[in-house]
């Protein structure tokens, strides 16, 4: 047999389960900024019931904001209003701190 001076080098197993955990997460992030994108793409669509008026003289986000909270004004006196017919004009809490009754 010959001597050989070279030396042998082996290659260190990788483990699985740390491979597998990189590609995971890196399916996550990219799945993430996918669904922040589309999201950005929804405020932006056409179809979102933001006239093309608007779009030009307001931010989309201001016109969106100002119609969801008017609708949400809009549930929530149906709910006061219900509430003072069934228990009466002074409501179940009259007296309460949160009233209707300063403004």
């Amino acid at each position: 047999m010959a001597n050989s001076s070279e030396e042998i080098i082996e290659k260190r197993a990788s483990s699985p389960v740390a491979t597998s955990a990189l590609v995971i997460s890196a399916l996550a992030l990219v799945g993430a900024i996918v669904l922040q994108v589309m999201e950005i793409g929804e405020l932006r669509a056409v179809g979102d019931g933001v006239r093309d008026s608007d779009r030009n003289t307001d931010s989309v986000a201001a016109t969106v904001y100002r119609r969801d909270s008017a609708a949400l004004e809009t549930r929530a006196r149906a709910i006061l209003d219900a509430n003072k017919a069934a228990f009466g004009e002074g409501g179940a809490g009259a007296g309460d701190a949160g009233d209707d009754a300063g403004n």
